[in-house]
């Protein structure tokens, strides 16, 4: 086994470091850590709608709506970088001022899956134009209403591709089957 030789030479108040391999490691980005902040800066201004009674209640909402987010948010590739935008921080404001509004858990992960909507169309405007408005909307639309969506857009969007029409019920029978409710046929049979 060779022996290298290292000879340093330094001046006065000098560090001098010898190493074998040097790993640096730089973390760039959005953390966790740097969005949960940037959240709570937005909440910020978001939380002056509100009086002092209504203050303790909102931001423990909005909290649970952020604890909602986080995870999805950390197990996309570089989707925490979204809070970088001024777009995105508008949005987040907007989805925290709807969490604040409503005590619904499906809620919370019904925005935070339209944040994530959000990132993965970043550029389609009209998308990121009805995620606006959805987000906005969220603690208003009931769960027979939010059926009722889901179904017209299976009807508008999805078509049996088979060559036989049986089959191509039965596709149909498959999808809609779990969507269907018995209340929400009551309500359309009046």
């Amino acid at each position: 086994m060779e022996k290298n030789k290292r000879i340093q030479n330094a001046g006065d108040n000098s560090n001098q470091l010898q190493a074998d391999v040097i790993n640096i490691t730089t973390v760039t980005g959005i953390t966790e850590q740097k969005a949960r902040e940037i959240c709570k800066e937005t909440f910020r201004t978001v939380r002056q709608e509100f009086t002092k009674e209504a203050y303790q209640c909102a931001q423990k909402r909005v909290e649970e709506f952020e604890d909602a987010l986080m995870p999805k948010l950390s197990s996309i590739e570089n989707a925490l970088e979204a809070f970088k935008e001024p777009s995105f921080q508008s949005l987040l404001a907007e989805a925290q001022r709807t969490a604040a509004c409503t005590e619904r858990l499906e809620d919370y992960d019904m925005l935070s899956e339209l944040l994530i909507q959000r990132i993965e169309y970043n550029e389609d405007r009209k998308r990121y134009t009805g995620i606006k408005k959805a987000i906005s909307i969220v603690d208003q639309v009931d769960d027979d209403a939010l059926c009722g969506l889901t179904i017209a857009h299976c009807l508008l969007t999805l078509t049996p591709v088979t060559g036989n029409v049986i089959n191509g019920l039965n596709v149909l029978e498959n999808i809609f089957a779990p969507i269907l409710s018995t209340e929400l046929l009551l309500i359309y049979n009046g």
